[in-house]
């Protein structure tokens, strides 16, 4: 029988442990009455054998810290159920951890932990190092309230919390080091001036369904990353006073561990806008399908400008309005001279075709791009490229602003930098030789993901007024760009081709004509009906088809 202090991996036993109930070992239950000692003791013998210890609906008064050391469950009848650590001088609320053992299977439920210590933490789960960390727990149902934190980790992994709600806590959620792959589903965090979340060195986390509200913090951000990875999917977001949601990345991490926040799908309810500030210049953000309720944009910006690089940057559907379709304004595929007319600073650059790419020489530091000249001041824009080169760039849209851009990997990296225009001209300068394999100017903020490997990117690109063919047979009308609005669908089972298909392509097709349109694989490919079988798109709908390999599409339709 494992007795504290003994050292190995104790698990919860489930249903061969029995039921301790606090009554049974002299707890009150009735918010007046000392049940400190009565609770802990329940608990120390529920540890002897595995088992659950129960509370009985009541408000149990605990002044000092509970502490679990073994894999055992604690459970309550949800609200009924109140532990109040509001007279507390020291210390968190419950710990979980061991000084020599890991601690597996703990499961908390059904218990609403009431605090009044503004530095302690609601449930501490106190992990040392790989060894003695706290793995395979969940908690679910639980109300939070009142504490400096509300949840903290260090060194725990594969923990499941399950609808939480953590409330009035200066701080929501804190995962310190080794914090790896845990799930939140259906959690709320409501706090007051400090982090909802923070991260720091946690890998794999999954947040589905959370609720962050009430954020109406002044100096810091309603989400931090460091070292981290964090997935959130169908998040609602409210009350967000500085419109900050989150900075991803520190300029303190490693090169080879940067963080990567992905925030798919949900609704931000925004007063102007929903920021996400870039710490670490190769922090990775994904953005797909957030539905701006009163704002009318999603901004990557640093702690000074709303301008900032990061690669590999994809925002996808960021308008309120989703008919704002963004527009592909320049585009150079890199297979031929510089495009450009115009060069700034009075020198001329020198650019030679290599494969599939151009190598650009601009010498004498004013040297550079003029890309624009005639941008709306106000207005959203994308410059992406693909780049590979050992120069420093200064990236400039008015001349009292700039960012320094900088690229050392001899592999191909695709750049994005989203911008709102504060002058009419864009432009980069830099010194000495740079690779280029292809540069795009989009008005908008809607990246998707770019194959760069092939001479022509697929690169958001749209077209309108396109009409169907008559000739309805496969391979007539062939789609060349992503977003294709077809006008004109004069009869039934006129027919447009889908380009061939390539694993992540996607083509958008609308179709705004008088009829059933008919679309064709290219040949050779499948539309989910059978090698180089048609689908039909009725009047006023569209589609979009997702490639997963060389052959197959997906077809998702409104």
């Amino acid at each position: 029988m494992p007795v504290r202090g003994q050292t190995g991996i104790w698990i919860n036993k489930g249903g061969d442990s029995g039921q301790y109930n606090v009554k049974a070992y002299g707890a009150v239950g009735d918010g007046v009455t000392d049940d400190t000692t009565a609770v802990q003791a329940a608990i120390d013998a529920a540890e002897v054998s595995g088992g659950i210890v129960f509370f009985p609906a009541g408000t149990y008064k605990i002044t000092s810290p509970l502490t679990v050391e073994f894999g055992i469950i604690l459970e309550g009848v949800r609200e009924g159920t109140i532990l109040d650590f509001s007279g507390q001088s020291s210390g968190n609320a419950i710990t979980i951890g061991h000084a020599t053992n890991q601690i597996s299977k703990v499961r908390i439920e059904g218990i609403t932990i009431n605090g009044g210590l503004g530095t302690s933490v609601g449930i501490n789960l106190s992990g040392v190092n790989a060894t003695r960390s706290i793995t395979d727990s969940s908690f679910r149902d639980l109300r939070i309230y009142n504490f400096g934190t509300g949840i903290k980790t260090t060194y725990s992994w594969c923990n499941l919390f399950d609808s939480i709600r953590i409330q009035s806590c200066t701080a929501g959620i804190e995962m310190g080091n080794q914090s790896n792959e845990t799930t939140f589903i259906n959690c709320s965090v409501n706090v007051g001036n400090g982090r909802s979340a923070s991260f720091t060195n946690a890998e794999g986390i999954t947040m589905i369904g959370t609720n962050f509200g009430n954020n109406d913090q002044v100096s810091a951000e309603a989400c931090y990353l460091f070292h981290s990875t964090v997935t959130m999917i169908n998040t609602y977001i409210e009350g967000l006073d500085s419109s900050l949601f989150a900075t991803v990345g520190s300029s303190g991490e490693d090169a080879n561990i940067v963080s990567s926040l992905s925030m798919i799908g949900g609704i931000a309810n925004v007063n102007t806008y929903l920021r996400l500030d870039i710490g670490n210049i190769r922090a990775k953000i994904f953005i797909d399908n957030i539905k701006l309720v009163s704002g009318d944009k999603i901004i990557i910006a640093n702690s000074t400008t709303i301008k900032r690089y990061t690669d590999r940057l994809h925002i996808d559907w960021v308008a309120a309005d989703r008919t704002r379709t963004p527009i592909m304004l320049e585009r150079w595929d890199c297979n031929s001279i510089i495009p450009f007319g115009k060069s700034y600073g009075g020198v001329t650059l020198t650019s030679s075709i290599g494969d599939n790419y151009v190598n650009v020489n601009a010498t004498g530091g004013s040297a550079g791009f003029l890309f624009a000249s005639t941008l709306t001041v106000g207005q959203e824009y994308t410059l992406a490229y693909a780049i590979r080169s050992d120069v420093a760039f200064s990236l400039r849209n008015n001349t009292s602003m700039g960012i320094a851009v900088s690229a050392t990997s001899e592999n191909w990296e695709m750049r994005y930098i989203p911008f709102v225009a504060d002058a009419t001209t864009l432009r980069m300068h830099w010194v000495g030789d740079a690779q280029f394999k292809f540069i795009g100017l989009i008005q908008g903020s809607y990246f998707p993901d770019i194959d760069i490997s092939t001479t022509k990117p697929y690169l958001n690109s749209v077209i309108t007024g396109i009409t169907a063919s008559t000739t309805q047979s496969q391979g007539q009308q062939p789609l060349t760009f992503e977003h294709n609005q077809i006008s004109v669908c004069a009869n039934t089972n006129d027919v447009v081709t889908l380009p061939a298909a390539i694993a992540g392509k996607r083509c958008i097709v609308t179709n705004s004509g008088a009829q059933t349109l008919q679309i064709f694989p290219a040949s050779g490919d499948n539309l989910g009906a059978g090698v180089n079988a048609s689908t039909t798109l009725a009047t006023t709908k569209s589609a979009m088809f997702q490639a997963y390999d060389a052959t197959n599409w997906i077809k998702f339709t409104n």
